[in-house]
């Protein structure tokens, strides 16, 4: 199931295609301090779902730009 849209505070574009045991998801646009703490939250309400998934794939090809908090993101999840 793929459900795309932009975030309400910020330009990024989320979308999750949850199939089978694994989930992937698709971010397009910049990952800056107004955009991270959305990937954050979509990340973690993945993550922590019933049942969590088995493998997560975050695909950045669409990303334009990263920063420091985009990463601190990523990394957060990873731990989760």
């Amino acid at each position: 199931m793929k459900r795309p849209g932009r975030t309400p505070t910020s330009d990024i574009e989320i979308a999750v295609d949850r199939s089978g045991a694994d989930a992937i998801v698709h971010l397009k646009g910049r990952i800056d301090v107004d955009s991270s703490p959305d990937v954050r939250d979509r990340l973690r309400a993945i993550l922590l779902s019933d049942p969590s998934p088995h493998a997560v794939t975050v695909d950045l090809a669409a990303v334009t730009s990263i920063e420091a908090s985009g990463i601190a993101t990523l990394i957060e999840a990873l731990k989760v």
